[in-house]
């Protein structure tokens, strides 16, 4: 029968001396109340004197500026790489052996297909349902029929569309309010047109009401919000980025 040697703290059993003193020390360690180890680590631990702390915080306080420092010029490098990043998809976009669109970006508004269908979708939700819709089936019809969109997006410059006028160029808040204001205007006409045809019932009190209600959500529609108007864009350009599109970039001084 061989014989076992046994902790006397955890009772765990080991066939050999040595394994039994290599464990010691650790499950000693961890059997010691924690007041009795807080008392000897400051037994071992040298208290600092006022000197010694001061330059120690001096030191983390330098260390802290150095990494700012750091930081701020590695956030400057990265605004100056994207800057580079948007003026060469422009140079890609604007070269003369791209393919370029038909029309220009406030030509393919003007002729996008509005009908009764996308004005349900208004008098059902609100005019930005109607106009995301528009729009997303004439790029898709577009699409399908190979024909260059005046607009386009990458997968290298995430929520920013590029638009063709007379050359290419990035989409800003002004033009986007310039191209929905073309939208604004035609849905407008659209529901005259149908106010026109609906003449008869809108004499009852239930068109009456009808009415009101499909003429505010035309009038709110047509309000000033940019974080409506943004969620539409950021969803255009979900519709139209190409994401293995292949863009030479240059990031070269004399470039």
């Amino acid at each position: 029968m061989s014989i076992k040697y046994s902790c006397k703290n955890c009772t765990k059993q080991f066939h050999t001396k040595v394994k039994l003193e290599h464990h010691l020390p650790t499950c000693c360690w961890l059997y010691t109340p924690r007041k009795t180890k807080e008392e000897e680590l400051e037994s071992i631990e040298a208290r600092l004197t006022d000197g010694q702390r001061d330059k120690l915080l001096r030191d983390v306080m330098y260390q802290l500026n150095q990494m700012q420092q750091k930081m701020n010029k590695m956030s400057l490098e990265i605004t100056q790489l994207k800057t580079k990043q948007r003026i060469h998809i422009l140079k890609y976009l604007n070269s003369p052996s791209m393919i370029l669109p038909k029309e220009s970006v406030v030509e393919w508004f003007q002729n996008i297909p509005i009908s009764q269908q996308h004005l349900e979708q208004v008098f059902q939700y609100d005019l930005m349902a109607g106009i995301k819709m528009c729009i997303s089936d004439h790029i898709h019809s577009s699409t399908f029929l190979k024909i260059p969109l005046p607009l386009c997006a990458f997968t290298q410059k995430t929520k920013t569309i590029y638009i063709f006028e007379s050359s290419w160029s990035s989409l800003d808040t002004t033009k986007m309010k310039k191209l929905l204001n073309v939208l604004f205007s035609r849905f407008f006409q659209l529901f005259l047109k149908w106010e026109i045809e609906q003449e008869e019932y809108l004499l009852s009190e239930e068109g009456q009401e009808k009415d009101m209600l499909y003429m505010k959500k035309m009038m709110e529609g047509q309000k000033e919000n940019m974080t409506r108007i943004n969620k539409l864009f950021a969803s255009v350009y979900t519709m139209i980025q190409k994401e293995q599109c292949f863009v030479p970039l240059s990031f070269d001084e004399g470039s």
